[in-house]
């Protein structure tokens, strides 16, 4: 990580400064910002050159050498007589260059080509024009240069190639080979805009930020857990970059520092105009469109982060005065102005407007920024905001993880008598903290009945009743959440129908009414993007829920592409909440598709983010998937870890996830090699599936057991699966017969099917499924044919490995369910009464199989047994 990072995203760029050799020509000019790349290519240039029988001659311009004559080329210069002329002494200079080469031809590479001295820059003018030397010269853009050096490229002896910042896509490919794995997007994007796509700046990012333990790896993602801190060699670049500012210049820099971007007509009132242009030329600012304005903003990200740091408090407070006064004069008519406002009122020390205060710190929180927020509602609050202020105190609180607190302080407030909305607004804050932050079902739900009974107006009882839907879903009732939001859904209107959309998709996705929950999370949408209405909690749910709902119905592709769109787009917002949810449907898609480890991946950084934000509800809708594919991965001990930290989480009363939970349970079981336990886990899945009322995971966990070799159950996945609509269900059913009646023919037809849908792991299994009987029947063609594809599909599946794919097809032709389940655990060490006791049989029983085991395997007993099934590939212990 600390050494040479990789040449990523300048192909064309190389492709241009090596095409110049080919042509014939005579050089190359790189032209840039400081850090953007030129040293990194110039290397590679070398590289490429030298291995074209090119010499390197390299020689580098500074400011201390720029007064010299021939200072950039010192090092070279020859012994020259006193008197000698000019000419004579340029071709002297010249000679000792090219002499360097050694009879090879020379490649003459100049740093810092704007800082030469006339005599330098002249020298290196001749040498191409010439023809002595293919020059390649570094420039800083922005920076006056020697004639001679324009002249290369006005001449046509050299191609001028300027280095652009990098893209966001090629920071991103950057950062997964320097960090060696992937960066989560969030951290993605903050990188990108405080580096400006600068590599030298990236760089120094990074590593400081991982000096610091901000930037770490908890073995799926890289991630920011914090700001990201500027290292002092980040300072002393942007620094020395802003040292050659004049006293009015670096005065217009600070209002920029406090209040970009400004209009330029309000810019033009804080500061000289005349000095604007100096400054954007040379790159210290930058002057775009904005709407129909003009607007001006530092030139990067971080001269405003280093300029903010060294301004003096009353500095500071001087000039958000001036800011306020100079953008209210003109109207403050831009979307954000309030929000600036908001700010400078607060940073300039005067007097403030509590409802100034309390607007910016909504529309702060609006734009996800829920610290600035935070700050803002408090002095509002302080001020004399009111109810109005300290109810948005207690909801930031929550935002910024101290549920506790923001508990206490939401109980504390009041809302004034005979104020239905805002009493409404109080009691629905409570319940959201109380239901997706502390996990507290029961408490939330006594919060919105004892509201229900004090207030009259119907469409804020409708409101408290659709939050309620929430609460029965979150304590494991689908059932009933359904029955109570089905009336809500024919007779609600504004912010009540959009969340009874919210809750009755996802109850709906669940029963298996697919195009039900579809059309109620487009409903919601719309409702929510046709209005002003703020929604409850987070305006990703609906999205969520449509991903959600097409992954049960298996359209995979189309739910991966929605959710996809919608992460990227979250956190460029930096909306964390629809982050996580997207996150953790990820994780879903890519466990439906069998890939173990982008899932885990998925998983672990939406795990991450409900922990930091202490979402107990949300930790348990992330954590079960995510232990789900670790243990498909064959990481059992970090499964277990992630099933024994949720066992850990107070959420005795939220029983909506626990069938996948089980679920979760019992593939972990059965990546351990503990088969009966993976089968009572799956079995307390389709339970806990069916009193909730589940049927798309009552179906999942039936299928589980039928995986496993249980085919008693293929008449339950049957029947649930013809309540379920979309191509998965029936191509569960489809596998499930064909494994109850042994018929490979079927298998194959349902490996296709699952192939089709994008689930890789499933057709794998069931392509292994066919083989296995193919090769019990004697069909050893067709066999070798259906393992061939089994393997094909298990090789596209990210590591996942299932016990249909772990054990060798020869041997699962031979030994029924039942004897490989007695020959694990006999493998395993355990005695006949042990077994016997484990899986309810006599031990005359266990004594039977295993000798019918012994003579089908060709082995003469236990001691041949365990080597026998670790040759076959099954667990040789449930530990």
């Amino acid at each position: 990580m600390g050494g040479d990072w990789p040449l990523i995203g300048r192909d064309a760029e190389l492709d241009r400064v090596l095409a110049p050799i080919a042509e014939g020509r005579s050089g190359v000019v790189l032209a840039g910002p400081t850090g953007v790349g030129k040293t990194r290519l110039a290397r590679e240039f070398i590289r490429a050159a030298g291995a074209w029988g090119f010499a390197t001659v390299r020689v580098g311009a500074t400011q201390a050498s720029s007064v010299i004559p021939f200072g950039a080329f010192a090092p070279l210069l020859p012994d020259l007589r006193p008197g000698t002329d000019r000419a004579e002494t340029f071709r002297q200079v010249a000679r000792a260059v090219v002499d360097q080469g050694g009879g090879d031809p020379v490649i003459l590479v100049v740093d810092d080509a704007h800082l030469l001295d006339d005599s330098s820059a002249s020298l290196t003018y001749q040498l191409a024009a010439a023809g002595k030397a293919f020059v390649m010269a570094a420039i800083r853009t922005g920076e006056p240069v020697p004639e001679p050096v324009v002249a290369l490229w006005k001449d046509g002896l050299a191609e001028r190639v300027v280095l652009e910042p990098l893209s966001d896509a090629a920071i991103d490919e950057l950062l997964v080979v320097a960090l060696g794995g992937p960066v989560d997007g969030r951290t993605r994007i903050q990188l990108a805009a405080k580096s400006g796509g600068n590599v030298m700046l990236l760089r120094e990012l990074v590593l400081g930020a991982v000096e610091a333990g901000v930037l770490a790896d908890r073995g799926e993602v890289w991630r920011l857990r914090g700001p990201l801190p500027s290292s002092d060699r980040v300072v002393e670049l942007v620094r020395a970059r802003l040292g050659g500012l004049a006293e009015e210049e670096r005065a217009a820099l600070e209002l920029l520092a406090i209040g970009e971007p400004l209009g330029l007509a309000a810019f033009a009132s804080l500061a000289d105009e005349s000095i604007l242009s100096g400054l954007e030329e040379r790159r210290f600012v930058r002057v775009e469109e904005d709407g129909r304005r003009m607007g001006v903003g530092l030139g990067h990200p971080l001269y405003g982060e280093v300029l903010r740091k060294v301004l003096p408090t009353l500095r500071v407070r001087q000039l958000s005065r001036r800011l306020a006064e100079t953008v209210a004069s003109t109207g403050g008519r831009r979307r954000d102005d309030v929000l600036r406002l908001g700010i400078w009122s607060l940073d300039g020390g005067g007097p403030v407007d509590p409802a100034r205060l309390l607007a910016a710190a909504r529309r702060a929180s609006v734009l996800h920024d829920t610290v600035l927020a935070d700050r803002l509602a408090r002095a509002a609050a302080d001020a004399g905001g009111g109810f109005d202020a300290e109810l948005l105190v207690g909801q930031l609180t929550s935002q910024n993880g101290d549920p506790e607190a923001a508990e206490r302080h939401l109980a504390s407030l009041a809302a004034p008598a005979g104020d239905d909305a805002r009493a409404g607004q109080l009691a629905i804050a409570r319940v959201i903290n109380l239901w997706i932050n502390l996990g507290r079902v029961a408490d939330g739900r006594a919060v919105a009945e004892a509201a229900e009974r004090d207030i009259v107006d119907p469409a804020i009882r409708d409101e408290l009743i659709a939050h309620q839907v929430a609460l029965l879903d979150s304590a494991g009732r689908t059932t009933a959440a359904l029955a109570l939001v089905e009336p809500l859904l024919e007779r609600a209107s504004g912010r009540a129908l959009e969340w009874a959309c919210a809750m009755g998709a996802a109850c709906y996705a669940r029963v298996g009414r697919i195009s039900r929950a579809v059309e109620l999370t487009e409903q919601g949408q719309r409702i929510l993007l046709d209005s002003d209405l703020p929604m409850s909690w987070d305006p990703g749910v609906h999205v969520t829920n449509r991903a959600f709902a097409l992954t049960f119905a298996g359209h995979l592709a189309e739910a991966e592409a929605l959710a996809r769109q919608q992460y990227e787009q979250a956190v460029s917002d930096g909306a964390t909440g629809t982050q996580l949810l997207i996150g953790g449907v990820l994780c879903r898609i890519e466990l439906a598709r069998g890939r173990a480890a982008a899932a885990a991946r998925w998983g672990r950084e939406a795990a991450d983010l409900a922990r930091e934000g202490k979402y107990l509800m949300l930790t348990k809708f992330v954590a079960a998937p995510l232990a789900e594919a670790l243990a498909l991965a064959g990481r059992v001990a970090d499964a277990e870890a992630v099933l024994a930290e949720l066992d850990a989480l107070p959420l005795a009363f939220a029983h909506m996830f626990d069938a996948d939970t089980a679920r979760a349970r019992g593939w972990a079981a059965a990546a351990a090699g503990d088969l009966a336990a993976a089968q009572a886990r799956f079995e307390d899945a389709a339970t806990s599936a069916a009193e909730s009322g589940d049927t798309v995971w009552e179906l999942a966990a039936n299928h589980d057991l039928v995986r496993l070799g249980h085919r008693d159950r293929a008449g339950r996945v049957a029947e649930l699966a013809a309540g379920v609509e979309g191509p998965l269900a029936p191509a569960r059913a489809t596998h499930a017969d064909g494994v109850q009646r042994q018929d490979p023919v079927t298998l194959e037809a349902a490996a296709l099917s699952f192939e089709a849908l994008g689930a890789l792991l499933l057709a794998a299994e069931a392509a292994a499924d066919a083989a296995t009987i193919w090769r019990a029947t004697g069909e050893s063609r067709k066999a070798a044919a259906a393992e061939q594809r089994a393997r094909r599909l298990a090789a596209r599946c990210d590591g996942a490995r299932s016990p249909a794919l772990a054990i060798d097809v020869a041997v699962r032709a031979v030994l029924t369910h039942r004897e490989l389940e007695i020959a694990r655990l006999a493998g395993a060490g355990e005695s006949n009464r042990d077994i016997s006791r484990r899986l309810h049989l006599s031990p005359k029983t266990v004594e039977n199989r295993l000798h019918g085991v012994y003579e089908k395997l060709g082995i003469e007993g236990r001691k041949e047994l365990a080597d026998a099934l670790s040759a076959a590939g099954l667990p040789r212990s449930p530990d």
